[in-house]
């Protein structure tokens, strides 16, 4: 399981970075969200996305799902464009939304030019 979180053999000082981001962008998630479960929620989105955004520049996690079948990649996608309308949901219409719709983008096409470089360079 770990390994779908930051790939294998991370640096510490990634893996450091990766999780205080993570945790500050959960904080402020729950600070300025909703409240109650939906606001628990959406910190823990925050905090996948944000924490998730660090791996997915990072060349261990790039290089593990690059020798993974493209399926998983693209189910990896899939998955996170399923998100937004629970987001939208979650958020009810608040500008968090936006922030976090963002905040998802990035991580979206982070993981995807750098799974386009890896396998790119791998052939």
């Amino acid at each position: 399981m770990m390994l779908l979180l930051h790939g294998r053999d991370p640096i510490p000082a990634v893996l450091a970075v990766m999780y205080v981001i993570g945790c500050l962008a959960a904080v402020f998630v729950w600070l300025s969200g909703p409240g109650g479960w939906q606001g628990a929620l959406l910190a823990v989105f925050a905090l996948d996305w944000a924490a998730g955004t660090v791996a997915n520049a990072a060349r261990s996690t790039r290089a593990y799902y690059a020798e993974l079948p493209d399926w998983v990649s693209v189910l990896f996608v899939a998955i996170h464009v399923f998100e937004v309308p629970i987001l939208w949901w979650l958020a009810d219409g608040t500008g968090l939304f936006g922030w976090m719709l963002l905040l998802l983008t990035i991580k979206m096409a982070l993981f995807i030019c750098g799974q386009i470089e890896m396998r790119t360079r791998k052939e």
